[in-house]
């Protein structure tokens, strides 16, 4: 997290102030070079308030485990809701020919038969990452033998084409991006290294799908899709990276700029708390990233979710920047430490799967900093996990 913060906070603000280059197109070049000196002061205050959350605060005493004997039960089980959820939502839609050329249109909403409740269903066909991350651990930990673990190969392959494929359809780079990691993620936790190759590699991955994934890879099923060589031609390389990043800083700076410090009243803390009950129709819950979005353009959506940084500006200003810096701080601590501490007591495919969940989804926390947002993305897993807790198939034990 801290290189990601120092990327977006540090490098993508000097990019662009040097070069003059960078800027996402959603804001205005006026703001070039105005209130430069005061964001980089702010961006300390909360590097100083984060390290100081991480460092000073003491690491969790606390593993979880898995009943082990559930594991198959929860593989086929979350499998067989992951499948019915998507060809639901697919049906919904009118068929996968519609969904595939609308993939982008539905994501963002402007499509003419626009469903909360299709797309709230088929937030459960992303239970194949957790399943796909405990099948991956469980190869590479060689639990089983012979037909057993040719078994476990043959499944593993075919969720690992059917997650492909839904995350095409699907039309996020997010999603794209997050499905290498989990290999990634999967692979540190079960052998205890990180494989240092094979991460340069899903790094310059990531990078071209960040760039060209929505002008190249998500409309080759649409007509309209621009072709590679098109796509490459419009976007620098390193430009691109930064635009991609820049509405973090720029963010701050439009705050700054319509003197908005303070304006949302903590109200985000609590907001998405309602954002259920748009299923139902309900009007005036909508999140920071639609004021932010609004303050850039004058539009009301969600195009521009504000980062960690001008989400604490908007609630309480640079005080709360710090208290809240602060608690980033030891949340990250506390996931570091107890996911540590459930690898050295309690390793098994499916708590390394947890895991594997918990640091995909948690960077959202910093990077979109949008509370309604972040609790939407996972709330299948908050679902998932308040019922193996209640059920019993999920404990919490302390070190002793």
């Amino acid at each position: 997290m801290l290189l990601k913060l120092s990327f977006v906070y540090v490098f993508v603000p000097l990019y662009i102030e040097t070069n003059h280059l960078g800027i996402s197109s959603a804001f205005s070049y006026e703001l070039l070079g105005t209130f430069y000196f005061e964001s980089f002061l702010i961006f300390f205050v909360f590097f100083v308030s984060f390290i100081s959350g991480y460092k000073f605060t003491t690491s969790s005493s606390i593993y979880f485990s898995f009943y082990r004997n559930a594991e198959v039960k929860y593989y086929v089980g979350l499998t067989f809701i992951m499948l019915v959820c998507f060809f639901i939502f697919i049906a919904m839609y009118g068929g996968i020919q519609f969904v595939l050329e609308n993939s982008s249109r539905i994501r963002s909403g402007y499509v003419e038969n626009k469903s909360y409740l299709a797309s709230f269903i088929n937030m459960f066909s992303y239970y194949s990452l957790i399943v796909l991350a405990a099948l991956y651990a469980l190869i590479n930990m060689g639990k089983g033998r012979g037909k057993k673990i040719f078994f476990v190969k043959v499944c593993f392959f075919i969720l690992l084409v059917f997650t492909l494929f839904k995350l095409f359809v699907d039309g996020g780079r997010g999603g794209l991006i997050m499905f290498l990691m989990l290999f990634l993620f999967s692979y540190n936790l079960v052998n205890d290294k990180f494989p240092v190759k094979i991460s340069i590699v899903v790094f310059f991955v990531s990078i071209f799908i960040g760039l060209f994934g929505k002008v190249f890879l998500f409309q080759i099923f649409n007509d309209n899709g621009l072709s590679f060589s098109e796509a490459l031609g419009k976007i620098s390389f390193l430009d691109g990276i930064v635009k991609e990043y820049s509405h973090q800083y720029m963010s701050v700076k439009v705050i700054l700029d319509s003197n908005a410090i303070g304006s949302r009243y903590f109200s985000d803390l609590l907001l998405w708390i309602l954002k259920p009950f748009k299923l139902i129709g309900m009007d005036g819950v909508d999140s920071i990233s639609y004021y932010n979005t609004y303050l850039i353009r004058g539009v009301w959506d969600s195009e521009v979710p504000p980062g960690v940084i001008a989400f604490s500006l908007y609630q309480g200003g640079v005080l709360f920047l710090l208290v809240y810096g602060f608690f980033l701080g030891f949340l990250v601590k506390f996931i570091d430490s107890t996911i540590t501490n459930t690898m050295s007591y309690s390793k098994s495919p499916f708590t390394i799967a947890i895991s594997v969940v918990f640091l995909l989804y948690m960077p959202f926390l910093f990077l979109n900093s949008d509370p309604a947002l972040f609790v939407q993305w996972s709330l299948v897993y908050i679902i998932l996990f308040l019922f193996m807790v209640f059920s019993g198939r999920l404990k919490f034990y302390k070190v002793c």
